[in-house]
């Protein structure tokens, strides 16, 4: 409801009994007017080491914060690295997220948690390597800790088992719990993947696996396991171009599998190489500006077209009343007329051959002697 903020702070005033000297997380009550500190343990001791970066359940009960205080829990030495920690403001109790499923303190620093809407499911990064089994890759992993069973799983691994050869972070979850993302420089979890660059990745909580228990059901027999597969038994390809109509954007357009600039069944091409698609450039219907000038010096016509569009042809008019004096192809926007006998009032017009065809003619400029 945005009642409830929850926040980092250096300032020593917020509450009572502030003497650590240290960042500490707090709870604001906007409606309240209270200010109180999450950055405790059950019994209220104030953190003996720096709080960061808090992250709120959806009725504010829960937050989520990181510290590297060694007395927020008495159960397990967190030997001062930085750590996930979880407060039951209602309750007040405490709770290390970061620690193995077997009980020991993480043995490398966390970071970066966030809180589903329920409060059941904290997502976060961490370089420790003993939070799972086989956890071998040497490099920060995204876990996920499950309030109500207690466990940790670890996010970024492939469903065939295989663990991320790069790092993972910058890791975030839907309200529901029910999928998590984060970036990561891996090459091995999705294919094809050889950009070269960090790319984000979602999962989804039928996929949290450990290496033992992999969830390999393919219910169509598609090869990709029911967790990451959207088109299970829908594997209908209308158009035929290997993409599934679940995954097609343009299930009936061959050459397409998003729509693009131009949509669904126009081509997002440009033919005429010059940096427009041609579903931009004009159309039939569309009428260009007046020519810039029409001038008349002797037997010479100078004509300027206006710059609307650029690297098109252009097809010019000198004309006497309805009749054609001269015409000329170009795609410069000055051309000139030479050789012009005809006495008496002339008017020129122009119009532009684009890809989509000629557009319709300009309006006539009088030629200005």
């Amino acid at each position: 409801s945005g009642r409830l903020v929850a926040f980092a702070s250096a300032g020593t005033n917020l509450v009572d009994g502030d003497s650590n000297g240290v960042d500490d997380i707090f709870l604001r009550d906007l409606d309240g007017g209270t200010t109180v500190r999450i950055s405790e343990n059950s019994s209220n001791i104030q953190g003996n080491g720096a709080s960061s970066a808090p992250s709120i359940s959806g009725d504010g009960n829960f937050v989520a914060f990181v510290s590297s205080a060694s007395n927020l829990v008495d159960s397990i030495d967190t030997n001062g690295i930085a750590n996930i920690f979880l407060k039951n403001v209602s309750s007040g109790a405490v709770t290390l997220v970061s620690a193995a499923n077997s009980g020991f303190a993480a043995d490398g620093a966390s970071s970066a948690p966030e809180i589903s809407t329920d409060g059941r499911y904290i997502i976060f990064a961490s370089a420790a390597s003993n939070l799972v089994d086989n956890d071998t890759n040497g490099t920060d992993d995204v876990f996920v800790y499950d309030t109500s069973l207690d466990e940790i799983s670890r996010v970024n691994v492939g469903t065939d088992s295989r663990q991320s050869n790069g790092a993972a972070m910058n890791p975030d979850i839907s309200g529901d719990g029910l999928f998590g993302v984060f970036s990561s420089s891996t090459t091995n979890l999705a294919a094809p993947n050889d950009n070269g660059v960090d790319d984000v990745f979602v999962m989804n909580q039928e996929c949290l696996i450990t290496l033992d228990s992999p969830p390999n059901t393919d219910t169509d027999g598609d090869t990709i396991p029911n967790c990451s597969d959207v088109c299970v038994g829908a594997n209908t390809d209308t158009d035929s171009d290997g993409t599934p109509d679940c995954n097609d954007l343009c299930p009936t357009d061959a050459n397409k599998i998003a729509e693009g600039t131009c949509g669904c069944g126009v081509s997002d091409a440009d033919s005429n190489s010059n940096s427009v698609i041609d579903c931009l450039e004009p159309s039939a219907e569309f009428r260009p500006r007046r020519l810039r000038r029409a001038r008349r010096r002797g037997k010479r016509v100078q004509i300027r077209i206006p710059a609307e569009f650029e690297n098109l042809s252009y097809e010019v008019q000198l004309r006497r009343r309805k009749s054609v004096v001269q015409s000329t192809t170009t795609s410069d926007l000055k051309t000139v007329f030479r050789g012009v006998t005809t006495r008496g009032r002339l008017n020129a017009r122009y119009r532009i051959d684009s890809p989509n065809g000629p557009t319709q003619w300009s309006r006539k400029r009088v030629v200005r002697q």
